[in-house]
């Protein structure tokens, strides 16, 4: 037997769409800065190994083995790409803060507000019960 398809309403398919949208955002959010991370990972990889590499071939008796720009070379291009990673993580931390907003651990954004009150009930529920505990114990 065939299963019917129901219609979706409109406010339906707009709050699939939402639930889409957020996934994609959440995924793409953490996809970037991963990505980051992995290039400044595989660049010191590749850095470090061509030396050691080089350094192996010197120790053989080659010489010279290359010249010594290649070396410096990569060496810049190492401290460029650790360079460009702290500017960016530091422009997404300085937009966050100037926008008044928070990145969660799945990788969406929020405003801060909204953390900032969660967080100062939650310590003033969790203040108010050990207080009427420590009365319980005076008392």
């Amino acid at each position: 037997m065939r299963k019917k398809k129901t219609k979706l309403t409109d406010e339906q398919k707009e709050a699939l769409k939402l639930v889409k949208h957020e996934k994609r955002s959440a995924f793409l959010s953490r996809m970037v800065d991963e990505f980051k991370k992995i290039v400044l990972i595989a660049t010191f990889f590749v850095v470090v190994g061509f030396l050691v590499w080089e350094h192996i071939i010197y120790a053989n008796g080659t010489t010279p083995a290359f010249p010594p720009t290649v070396s410096i070379a990569l060496i810049t291009a190492f401290f460029g790409t650790y360079l460009t990673y702290c500017m960016s993580s530091t422009a997404l931390k300085k937009s966050l803060n100037d926008n008044g907003m928070v990145k969660n651990k799945d990788g969406t954004f929020s405003k801060i507000v909204s953390t900032v009150v969660n967080a100062f009930n939650n310590s003033t529920a969790k203040s108010e019960n050990d207080e009427s505990d420590d009365e319980e114990a005076k008392g």
